[in-house]
């Protein structure tokens, strides 16, 4: 009974994660997250992730990549996207997303 039985049984695991601090941040700074995503394939899709500092006004403090994928964890094995998540996935990745979190 490992950690995958106790998780749904098909669902994205985020699979590689790098990230490029540039600047020091110090609470309460305030961010501005901005993540897009650069290429959609048939079973994971990668994503490009920026964190601006309002207390550096607004420079890239770090910049990074995420690459999801789509398990099924029965088998433990990469299946492809659901259609409805791709459709969304593309609807996203063409706006890009911009949202600010921390102390007002």
């Amino acid at each position: 009974a490992g950690i995958l039985s106790q998780m749904p049984v098909i669902g994205p695991i985020q699979a590689r994660q790098e990230i490029d601090y540039r600047l020091p941040l110090t609470y309460p700074d305030r961010l501005l997250v901005s993540a897009t995503v650069s290429k959609l394939g048939n079973t994971s899709f990668t994503m490009g992730l920026r964190l601006r500092s309002h207390a550096h006004d607004r420079a890239i403090a770090a910049e990074g990549v995420a690459v999801i994928v789509m398990m099924d964890c029965r088998i433990g094995r990469k299946v492809a996207l659901p259609e409805d998540w791709r459709k969304s996935i593309e609807e996203l990745g063409a706006k890009g997303r911009e949202l600010e979190r921390g102390d007002q």
